[in-house]
């Protein structure tokens, strides 16, 4: 492996050259004690940035098998005592050459898409410096080959933006556009709920039938079926999900279990459906401990629990 391919194929370098701040550090330890490699780097990471990636490197096994397939084909030629020898090298060299550059074409031709599993969030570092923390059960997706151009990203789930200031930023979703030139604000954008809340600046809030609103720091934007409405809220510094705590205001309680599964990678069975249906809940809980949250959310409700191993049923 060449000295950029080592680069190439480490998904940490990948991610670091992409933005992600946790890598940053061990990065820049890195060149500064390795000056020598300094020009190789910069090299890989003009690569990684300007293609597309939607996983950040190729799996061994994928690897090694194509590897295997050259060496199987190159060692059949040679037994076949072929009237031209170098000419057998040179055509698994080729096969080689168009794997590993097809290889990489598919691999960084999909867009960037950063994916917050259930039990966990992530941070993400945009392009321009721009920061995005991920909730449980969410995703973003953009094309940093365009981001200098236009300054876009499409949502499932929901996240929290600080956004530097520059050109028009635009957060796409099923339900929704949000659009901004520098500020911070929360998108929540699952299944048929859309709401987005402003910390700083201001937000433009644009519904799929061109019904928009301005939100300035302290408002939110609730879309209601079709209708986009506008109202004041009392908002933290950030949202409180950021710091590992939900909290619910006359929510129904479907969505607040829905929450419970995201937050702690757990499926939830009702033994009678109807028991929760339509019913509403307001309070607040962490996501540090499930046995504390399981009291928080069913002991007011009236509801018992079981829980097993992943699986909780609620009675």
């Amino acid at each position: 492996m060449s000295s950029i391919d080592k680069y190439l194929n480490d998904p940490k370098f990948c991610s670091w050259a992409l933005g992600e701040a946790e890598e940053t550090v061990f990065w820049n330890k890195y060149i500064s004690d390795h000056p020598e490699e300094k020009e190789i780097i910069e090299k890989a990471v003009s690569i990684v940035q300007k293609v597309k990636v939607d996983e950040p490197t190729i799996t061994d096994a994928h690897v090694q098998k194509l590897w295997s397939s050259i060496a199987q084909q190159t060692v059949q030629q040679t037994k076949s005592r072929s009237l031209f020898p170098q000419w057998s090298y040179a055509v698994a060299a080729s096969i080689a050459l168009l794997i590993t550059v097809s290889v990489v074409y598919f691999q960084f031709f999909q867009g960037v898409q950063v994916q917050a599993e259930y039990a966990e969030q992530k941070t993400h570092v945009l392009p321009d410096g721009s920061e995005v923390w991920i909730n449980a059960g969410s995703k973003i997706k953009y094309d940093p080959e365009k981001w200098a151009e236009t300054r876009t990203l499409q949502l499932e789930g929901e996240a929290y933006f600080e956004v530097e200031k520059g050109s028009k930023f635009t957060v796409q979703t099923p339900k929704g556009d949000v659009s901004v030139l520098g500020t911070r604000f929360n998108v929540f954008a699952r299944s048929d709920d859309f709401r987005v809340e402003c910390y700083s600046g201001k937000v433009k809030v644009e519904s799929p039938n061109q019904k928009e609103v301005i939100l300035e720091q302290g408002d939110k934007a609730v879309l209601a079926e079709t209708l986009l409405k506008k109202e004041e809220t009392t908002t933290s510094r950030i949202p409180l999900w950021k710091e590992g705590h939900f909290q619910f205001d006359n929510m129904l309680l479907t969505d607040v279990f829905d929450e419970v599964e995201r937050q702690f990678d757990v499926s939830i069975n009702f033994k009678d459906q109807t028991a929760i249906q339509n019913r509403r809940y307001t309070g607040t809980f962490s996501n540090k401990n499930l046995e504390i949250c399981l009291e928080i959310v069913c002991v007011p409700m009236g509801l018992k629990y079981t829980v097993n191993g992943q699986e909780i049923t609620i009675e």
